[in-house]
């Protein structure tokens, strides 16, 4: 089991990952088309992919959970050179976690967030609502409730 406080999510952090992502015991493709199981896993730290017709359980989605929440919380421990309130970290991991790091470490919203600029940076959430070419409506609130959450923690 994680140990939140040790790695820098709360509680109410991974509750919010875990409710966008939604548990799925078998694969299936999500809005992009990529095989995704458990808590949104589509690949295992020993490069194992996800295939069609997968299945796991509760506790071995939990081990990919850790797996995938760390390499978000090591993205944003390492990319985000200012101070971040308890909430705006928990914004960014759960952002993280569901686009990736790569694309965090291109985005203009590291750029604006690491130049000091966090009402601008907040208002990047918005921006990554799509699958494909389409806007989809889980994006869409999974990204307000992260703009929320990281905004309650503007001038704290």
């Amino acid at each position: 089991m994680l140990e939140n406080d040790q790695i820098g999510i709360t509680d109410q952090g991974i509750a919010l990952i875990k409710e966008f992502e939604g548990f799925r015991g078998t694969a299936y493709f999500d809005a992009a088309g990529i095989p995704t199981i458990g808590w949104g896993h589509t690949r295992s730290v020993d490069k194992k992919d996800v295939e069609q017709g997968l299945t796991i359980t509760e506790r071995e989605a939990e081990k990919f959970f850790e797996e995938d929440i760390q390499k978000a919380i090591n993205a944003v421990s390492f990319l985000v050179i200012v101070k971040l309130s308890s909430g705006q970290r928990d914004a960014l991991i759960s952002f993280v976690y569901n686009i990736g790091p790569m694309a965090f470490e291109n985005s203009t919203m590291l750029r604006r967030l690491n130049d000091g600029e966090f009402e601008e940076a907040a208002s990047e959430f918005g921006r990554w609502i799509y699958g494909g070419d389409k806007v989809l409506g889980g994006l869409v609130k999974r990204r307000k409730r992260e703009e929320k959450l990281f905004r309650d923690g503007i001038n704290v």
